[in-house]
């Protein structure tokens, strides 16, 4: 099934800590295939933020995803405010801004419903 993927790893990655990151991803890959909401399925790279710790995946059109647990999920990170986080955190804290960015309006009127309802 990725026979023909290729994901490369940053040269910045020399720690067991940051390899054993690098390694959870390739797994969830290995046994998950390519995340779904990917525009290409080309130009992937496993990187290091040396400010942050943070190891993650990227593609060619710079699109972002971490492990949130067990899980690959995508990283999201507004162009507005430059808010970051998984879809659930930004939803959670989120800024106007970003719930319009990504569309999903209708997801936290949702949310809001169900905690007037509780």
């Amino acid at each position: 099934m990725l026979d023909y993927l290729h994901i490369s790893v940053a040269d910045n990655i020399d720690s067991y800590r940051e390899e054993e990151m690098a390694e959870e991803i390739m797994e969830s890959v290995r046994k998950n295939g390519l995340p779904s909401d990917s525009i290409s399925d080309k130009g992937f790279e496993i990187q290091f933020n040396p400010s942050s710790g943070c190891v993650f995946l990227v593609n060619e059109d710079y699109q972002c995803w971490m492990m949130n647990g067990d899980e690959l999920e995508t990283w999201y990170n507004c162009p507005e405010c430059g808010n970051e986080g998984f879809k659930e955190d930004i939803l959670e804290y989120h800024k106007d801004c970003c719930i319009d960015h990504f569309g999903w309006k209708s997801e936290v009127k949702l949310k809001m419903i169900e905690e007037i309802q509780k």
